[in-house]
This record gives C-alpha cells, sequence and structure tokens, in this order.
C-alpha cells in the first residue's frame, strides 16, 4: 500500500512541476492535446530509428532548417522547434554560418532553394513526416531529423534538384 501512495505522490508532484514548466514560459514547448493520432510506424533496415512522426513546418529559415511543432505519441507536441535536416546539407542563403566559407553565388543559389523548398512544403503541408536520426540535436542545438514528404525522403528531392551544398 505503501509503494503505491509514494508512486502516486510522485507521478502528482511530476504533473505539477510539469505544469508549471508548460505555464511559465513565454513559449510552451508542450502542448497535449485531445484525440490527437499516433505516430505511423516504418520499418527501415538501414536506420536505427523505426518511426516517423508527423510535424506541421511553420517556416523555412533555410533550405535545410526549418521552425516546425513535431506530433508526438500520447497528444504531446514539440512546439516552435528548430529543425534541421540531418541527413543532407543545402545551399547557405545568408553568412551566419562561420565554419565555412561562402561565395555570393552560394547566397544567391540559397535564397532560390529556401524559395522553391517553402513552396514545396507548403503544397504537401499535410503530408510531411519526421525521422529521428543517430544524433538528436545539432552543434547549434536545432533538432536533426530525417523530413518525409509524401512518403519520399526530402533529401533524395534536394539532389535530385541539384539544392545539397558542394554538388553542381
Amino acid at each position: 500500500m505503501d509503494k503505491k501512495l509514494n508512486w502516486v505522490m510522485i507521478f502528482t508532484l511530476f504533473m505539477i512541476v510539469l505544469s508549471f514548466v508548460v505555464s511559465s514560459s513565454s513559449r510552451p514547448l508542450l502542448s497535449i492535446t485531445k484525440g490527437a493520432k499516433p505516430p505511423v510506424v516504418t520499418h527501415k533496415a538501414k536506420s536505427s530509428h523505426s518511426c516517423s512522426y508527423p510535424i506541421h513546418i511553420e517556416r523555412v529559415k533555410d533550405g535545410d532548417t526549418f521552425v516546425a511543432t513535431i506530433d508526438l505519441p500520447w497528444g504531446i507536441s514539440l512546439r516552435h522547434q528548430d529543425v534541421r535536416a540531418g541527413d543532407f546539407d543545402a545551399w547557405e542563403s545568408s553568412r551566419r554560418r562561420r565554419s565555412v566559407t561562402i561565395t555570393d553565388e552560394e547566397i544567391r543559389k540559397g535564397k532560390n532553394v529556401t524559395t522553391v523548398v517553402r513552396a514545396y512544403l507548403a503544397a504537401n503541408s499535410e503530408s510531411i513526416r519526421i525521422q529521428p536520426t543517430d544524433r538528436e540535436r545539432g552543434v547549434y542545438g536545432r533538432i536533426l531529423g530525417k523530413l518525409i514528404v509524401r512518403g519520399k525522403p526530402l533529401a533524395k528531392w534536394m539532389q535530385l534538384h541539384h539544392f545539397i551544398r558542394g554538388e553542381d
């Protein structure tokens, strides 16, 4: 009886702390939604991750970087998250990235890629999913994932259209 009571108290304390964290943030990271759909489980032999989750792109920052909400199981959403496609590197649209040399030509290509990717993702907004990569976060703290659009990797579409950095 005492063990059961202790677990109830721990769970209650956890929920109180969680509700405080969520309500005190000006930009809540979690939201719980009734009737949320569970993730579609996909099986792929090459990846250690077998799940993908619906992702709602709110803003395209760059050809490979987005602000998005990710719907997880149990009605939990990660809201307003910086997400980077972890399986390709698009042309840069600004000089913010200091670790590589960025030419004026690359910035021109990067701005074009950003515009095209924005339109492509907007046209397919109901069928975009994210699959975790082996690394959860990148060097800038962004969530890393493999974006799947209409059942196909965004990286393949980017490669097909020569939007990947270093490919001409």
